[in-house]
């Protein structure tokens, strides 16, 4: 038997791409042999919600296949093939389709989404500049900080070798700074671009600023929050937004809030089990034992469960609201796919009760629309999360 099915083809999937809840999908395999489509077949769609059993749903028969329409009521993911007779039809060559053993078979997805779920269109079409803030270009001079190196050749190879001790420091600088930014926002301009995606920003020990030092403070090699609001307000008035980089799976050891080597006027989870921030980490047998993103070291991992770094990150007067109000377009998340699914819903709620018009976009490796990390399949992608994704 010869049929033809493809999802991208609204013959076939008369709502292409992801579904949402509520709306009536009608899905249609045509007949694509020679001569007449054979009498007395009957077709089925065998569906399946992510991680339940399979349901056969008997289709129509017409002049030139079998068609069958459904109305999803539940955010989720959905998997399906056809059963015509006693063969069995599923994603084949080129996802176009073909029939297959059950035991090889391979089911399409379904992505069904909140049907009250946007995302900015001012994303939509956009071209989005990434930017490592230290490199781009360099306007004035800044006071270096302690621990610091401050690089004179501008353009030259970064230190990347081990010290003698065998750590990688992250620490020379060459300068480049928001002001400079702003000095080059005619030539990006130019270019068509639309967003500024910055690297982190904030406060913190080495050049890349993963390791969060202080999430209230612009690093001041770079600025201070005059010269970021400057930016902003000559980049909107080119049709360009700012994005800033968040990164709250973990911060830095050398912060505020772990303050492993009191460089900070703070009493840090690292000094104390009494620290404001201890319940933030997760220590073991000793306060030199402790989880950090993929057995870094300087970079502690967060207890996301934490109630206080919740408040902290999502209060009314926490990191993101207080960056929103400067009029950022948003945030880019830093190993989003790192962070619980209950993070990011509630980190959504609070970026859109800011500003419903932010975007959020993940950093999500592999599929967004079907993960699986930890054991457990990811919601990214289904109205509550992000609104968008880039790896």
């Amino acid at each position: 038997m010869q049929f033809y099915y493809d999802p991208l083809d609204p013959r076939c999937k008369s709502i292409t791409g992801a579904l949402p809840t509520d709306a009536s999908v009608t899905f249609r395999i045509f007949w694509s042999g020679e001569g007449a489509m054979p009498d007395h077949i009957d077709a089925r769609f065998v569906l399946s919600r992510d991680g339940e059993d399979r349901q056969p749903i008997s289709m129509d028969r017409c002049s030139d296949g079998y068609s069958v329409t459904l109305c999803f009521h539940s955010t989720g993911l959905y998997f399906y093939y056809f059963r015509i007779g006693d063969e069995f039809f599923g994603c084949g060559v080129m996802r176009h389709g073909c029939f297959m053993p059950q035991g090889s078979l391979e089911s399409w997805q379904i992505t069904v989404f909140d049907q009250r779920y946007t995302t900015p269109e001012w994303m939509k079409g956009g071209v989005m500049y990434q930017i490592f803030p230290d490199r781009f270009y360099k306007s004035g001079e800044l006071p270096i900080g302690e621990g610091k190196v401050l690089r004179s050749d501008w353009g030259g190879l970064p230190s990347y070798r081990p010290n003698e001790y065998g750590k990688v420091l992250n620490n020379d600088f060459f300068g480049g700074n928001l002001a400079g930014v702003s000095e080059k926002l005619d030539y990006l301009q130019s270019l068509g671009v639309t967003v500024i995606y910055f690297n982190p920003i904030f406060e913190a020990y080495s050049n890349h600023r993963y390791d969060t030092g202080d999430y209230m403070k612009i690093d001041p090699l770079l600025g201070d929050e005059h010269d970021l609001d400057d930016l902003i307000e000559k980049a909107k008035q080119r049709g360009i937004r700012v994005i800033l980089d968040g990164v709250f799976n973990h911060t830095g050891s050398d912060s505020r809030y772990f303050n492993r080597y009191g460089h900070y006027d703070s009493l840090g989870a690292y000094q104390s089990p009494f620290s404001p921030y201890y319940d933030w980490y997760t220590f073991h047998d000793s306060h030199d034992n402790y989880d950090s993103w993929w057995g870094i070291e300087t970079l502690p991992a967060v207890n996301e469960t934490s109630p206080t770094y919740q408040e902290f990150i999502f209060g009314q007067d926490g990191v993101l609201k207080k960056w929103l109000s400067h009029g950022i377009g948003g945030y880019r998340l830093d190993v989003a796919d790192e962070l619980p699914d209950f993070f990011l819903e509630k980190l959504r709620t609070a970026v859109k009760e800011a500003d419903p018009d932010a975007v959020i976009i993940g950093e999500v490796w592999e599929d967004a629309s079907n993960k699986i990390a930890d054991s457990e399949r990811r919601t990214y992608l289904q109205g509550h999360e992000l609104d968008s994704v880039l790896n």
